[in-house]
């Protein structure tokens, strides 16, 4: 039986992919290399485990310390239902591309009834996956889980208390993720516009659970200690972070979302994403043919680093 970690997640899972990129800077300029083909993919877990379940999973986690073993990736399950022993063909969710020849997938029910089986095909639009030997076991509420090899990213740790389950936490590491940087269509690539040519996330789906933004000036303090000190400014413009979230409604937005996260690499590829704040109100209407705006005074001809970009909508969008 392979190494497994078999025990299904509470709620949702935190998933993180991580790309490496070498930022080389000058005063006013900066290139980037991408470092990494493939991100690093990590999922966090919390279990609920009862006592004999918390036994094996405490046993298992000593035993897998140090080991590589398959991780199923939860985030992309999907309910089959029954399945007879000896199938050798499985329904699959048509927005997943997660399947692909060669990779395993983990047939679930419970943590003691799952077996693993090694997928020949996977149909395109992948509606199918074929096995490559048919089913041990028979199951009545099945689901579908594509598998990756991991280990364990930090200890599995336990909180114990006066209640009938304990509550676990466990994060794993992927030792290879899926690349879809060449995948990305739809709203966040494909048919955005484009500005200085790079691509505008213009989804205000962006705002829904608030944008949270910070503005730092690199600087060098030269500082004797016995006294005064000198701040230096080691480049022209600050640098500005902003903390964004999208809420993917559908299967297909949320591959579409991931797909264009892939095609960034991380801060390798730059794009451009409105403040969604107004940050400057006209004194003036404009026309089409316009080249001046004039703005209610908030002090950026005093205060603010040239050259700057706006973007106007309309009041109809």
């Amino acid at each position: 039986m392979a190494d497994l970690w078999p025990f299904e997640p509470i709620s949702s899972v935190t998933e993180s992919l991580e790309w490496l990129t070498d930022v080389i800077r000058t005063v006013s300029k900066e290139q980037r290399i991408s470092m990494r083909k493939q991100p690093r993919q990590e999922l966090s877990c919390t279990y609920h485990l009862s006592p004999a379940q918390l036994g094996r999973a405490k046993a298992m986690a000593q035993a897998y310390a140090a080991k590589r073993f398959l991780v199923p990736l939860w985030p992309e399950w999907h309910a089959v239902g029954v399945l007879s022993a000896g199938a050798t063909s499985l329904p699959k969710n048509e927005y997943n591309p997660m399947y692909s020849a060669g990779q395993s997938v983990l047939i679930w029910q419970s943590d003691t009834l799952w077996e693993v089986k090694e997928i020949t095909s996977a149909s395109n639009p992948y509606s199918q996956i074929t096995l490559q030997s048919g089913l041990a076991n028979s199951y009545t509420r099945a689901v579908v889980v594509p598998l990756r090899e991991g280990s364990f990213a930090q200890e599995f740790s336990v909180e114990r208390e006066a209640r009938p389950y304990s509550v676990a936490t466990a994060r794993f590491r992927i030792i290879v993720s899926n690349d879809f940087s060449t995948r990305a269509t739809g709203l966040y690539l494909g048919s955005a516009p484009q500005y200085r040519s790079r691509r505008v996330v213009t989804d205000r789906a962006l705002t829904s659970v608030g944008i949270r933004e910070s503005y730092r000036h690199e600087l060098d303090v030269l500082d004797s200690e016995l006294g005064d000190f000198a701040v230096v400014q080691l480049r022209t413009q600050p640098d500005q972070s902003s903390q964004v979230s999208w809420i993917a409604k559908t299967a297909q937005e949320r591959w579409d979302l991931l797909y264009w996260l892939h095609s960034r690499k991380g801060r390798w590829k730059s794009f451009w994403v409105p403040s969604w704040n107004k940050d400057v109100t006209l004194a003036h209407a404009i026309d089409a043919a316009d080249t001046t705006l004039r703005i209610a005074d908030i002090g950026i001809r005093e205060l603010a680093s040239f050259p700057i970009d706006l973007m106007l909508q309309t009041r109809e969008g």
